[in-house]
């Protein structure tokens, strides 16, 4: 046999490409992604406070009050949802 010349078996050939294959195949799969999803309860509409059945000033005044409260707690169910979003792997 002359210097340098190695005798390669068939057997370790095709383990060789069957490796080198399966190694670039595996990190051609993109990972699985991940669902997940808010608490139910940061999704819930915030209800709306009824409207006065008299105009006194006393009912608008307090009904003014509630559609303020309302806002802000929607306005908080947004923020916390958005804050939520933006803490997710993209």
């Amino acid at each position: 046999m002359p210097w340098g010349v190695r005798v390669v078996s068939n057997i370790n050939i095709t383990r060789a490409i069957s490796s080198f294959a399966f190694i670039a195949l595996a990190g051609c799969n993109p990972p699985a992604p991940v669902i997940s999803a808010p608490p139910p309860e940061w999704t819930q509409p915030v209800p709306a406070p009824a409207v006065p059945a008299e105009a006194t000033d006393e009912a608008v005044a307090e009904y003014i009050i509630g559609l303020h409260d309302a806002l802000t707690g929607a306005n908080n169910k947004l923020k916390r949802l958005d804050d939520w979003r933006k803490g997710l792997p993209d």
